[in-house]
């Protein structure tokens, strides 16, 4: 009987054992599984920063190809505004490789500047048929890749960010992105959209010389507003 005993605690111990394992290697494909499919979109990434900074904007500026002059207002603005702040304000400069190769001057007059910059990826040519880079014929790791080369050749620090050209994105596009190590910039303040500048809000203006009202309106809100910066009321913070 005794040994009849042992057997069947024996039998009862290996099945709660194998119960244990098959639970665990189970909750585990579970939680693999979902880290997977999330992947953020750039309204997710947004909508977290603003509850994360309640008071806080982000600026960020994009370098677009265009033809005409960079906004030299704009930025001789900033340049003037953190001489009186004291110190560097943060900005988020998204230049498409496209826009660097055909203005290094311009880029290096930004360079100079009196601001502390996040530079992020805005895609090598800043693709807009057939819904910018979701147009499936675009090969998105080479629109990624080289503008990276770029930024290296000019001596540019690559943030973790990726500004999608007008915002755009989809499901397979994420994915991609975040297997490259990216996060996706998103914006909540898009000025010549007619989009308010709020409190935790991502501020997007042009400054390739093609949104000159934007720019004029973000230059516009922080001179309004210049007394609650200095007294830091508000904050202009990195990403």
């Amino acid at each position: 009987m005794k040994i009849l005993r042992i057997i069947i605690i024996l039998i009862v111990l290996i099945l709660l054992l194998l119960g244990i394992i098959f639970f665990l290697r189970a909750g585990n494909l579970r939680l693999n599984a979902s880290v997977s499919k999330f992947i953020p979109s750039d309204k997710e990434e947004t909508a977290t920063f603003s509850r994360r900074f309640p008071d806080s904007i982000v600026i960020t500026i994009d370098l677009c190809p265009s033809s005409k002059p960079y906004n030299k207002e704009l930025f001789d603005y900033l340049d003037t505004l953190s001489k009186k702040l004291g110190y560097p304000i943060p900005v988020a400069i998204c230049p498409s490789g496209t826009w660097i190769l055909k203005h290094a001057d311009e880029l290096a007059k930004i360079k100079s500047l009196d601001l502390d910059i996040a530079w992020v990826n805005h895609s090598y040519s800043h693709p807009v048929d057939r819904d910018f880079l979701n147009n499936p014929k675009i090969n998105f790791k080479y629109e990624v890749e080289e503008n990276l080369k770029i930024f290296k050749k000019y001596g540019l620090k690559p943030s973790k960010y990726f500004r999608f050209p007008g915002l755009r994105s989809n499901k397979k596009r994420l994915k991609e992105l975040a297997e490259m190590g990216y996060i996706p910039l998103g914006a909540n303040a898009w000025l010549a959209k007619g989009q308010k500048i709020k409190n935790g809000s991502i501020i997007l203006v042009h400054g390739n010389g093609n949104e000159l009202q934007g720019c004029l309106m973000l230059i516009n809100y922080l001179k309004e507003h210049e007394q609650d910066l200095i007294d830091g009321k508000i904050k202009i913070v990195s990403i």
